[in-house]
């Protein structure tokens, strides 16, 4: 499992069988509280699966680990180490801006101003915004328009200079773009 826990305490998780944690953290000193929505992921879109609290401690820069439950009753633990390469890299919308594709093609401004569409036929607009610029996290708003359905989704976009996750890209600059609401998740994996 890899994931991100942005300076705002939006985090991002993403398991070996393509499920996607999007969800909050609240820090009391070392101490650490939250709630997530889990989403099954099925390419680039998913369903809302179920929903969870989790607690527990961190060090900052080095680890957390702590407790879970979701809302049928599954109970487990986790420990997460600190990867610097995964999270140091300042952010800056200069950055992101330009052209990315993989599963479709989209446009990012000097602005963060993002539009697109995937290959099912989707269309894509929001905005990326700078979290904290020393850290790769951006806030991420979309509206996802597919057919007469329009969902207005949150969460968080993650840039890299090498590879990312193996489930979303192997090798090769890239930008990760996970948002959700209540009911659906949306996930891609752009390159340039």
């Amino acid at each position: 499992m890899e994931g991100i826990v942005a300076e705002n305490g939006q985090m991002l998780l993403l398991d070996d069988s393509e499920r996607l944690y999007l969800g909050r953290l609240q820090a009391r000193g070392a101490a650490f509280s939250g709630d997530y929505r889990t989403f099954n992921m099925l390419g680039q879109r998913g369903p809302a699966i179920t929903t969870g609290q989790f607690s527990g401690t961190a060090e900052e820069r080095i680890g957390l680990e702590g407790r879970f439950t979701e809302a049928g009753g599954s109970r487990g633990s986790f420990s997460f180490d600190y990867l610097a390469a995964g999270y140091e890299t300042p952010s800056s919308l200069a950055l992101v801006s330009g052209s990315w594709s993989q599963g479709g093609v989209f446009t990012i401004s000097e602005t963060g101003v993002l539009s697109g569409t995937n290959d099912y036929g989707c269309s894509y607009t929001g905005r990326l915004s700078i979290i904290n610029a020393a850290y790769s996290p951006y806030g991420l708003q979309l509206t996802e328009t597919c057919g007469t359905t329009v969902r207005s989704m949150s969460g968080l976009a993650l840039y890299r200079r090498d590879s990312l996750s193996p489930g979303l890209l192997e090798f090769g600059e890239g930008l990760v773009l996970a948002a959700a609401d209540a009911e659906e998740a949306v996930l891609m994996g752009l390159r340039r």
